[in-house]
């Protein structure tokens, strides 16, 4: 990251709200494609395998797979998203 966009992300760090970074962290959670993960494997936070989530969720266009930028962990987005919500609280 050069120096510009350094100081661009302070004040946009300085001047966003809690919420607001929440929403924008969740907001860039990308969407995986079938062929970006597994189906046999499972949600770490409902244990639910993503073959099940998404034959059981068919009706929901929200239910999704995501994966953390940076480390690559693979969740339903639904669990991810609520996960993130909750360590404003605690």
């Amino acid at each position: 990251m050069d120096n510009h966009n350094a100081a661009a992300a302070l004040v946009l760090d300085a001047v966003l709200s809690v919420q607001d970074r929440i929403r924008i962290a969740i907001e860039h959670l990308p969407h995986l494609s079938l062929d970006q993960f597994h189906l046999d494997e499972s949600c770490p936070i409902c244990l639910f395998s993503f073959q099940t989530i998404l034959s059981q969720n068919q009706q929901f266009q929200d239910i999704a797979i995501t994966k953390v930028p940076g480390c690559g962990h693979v969740f339903c987005r639904k669990d991810l998203c609520e996960w993130i919500r909750s360590q404003v609280l605690t």
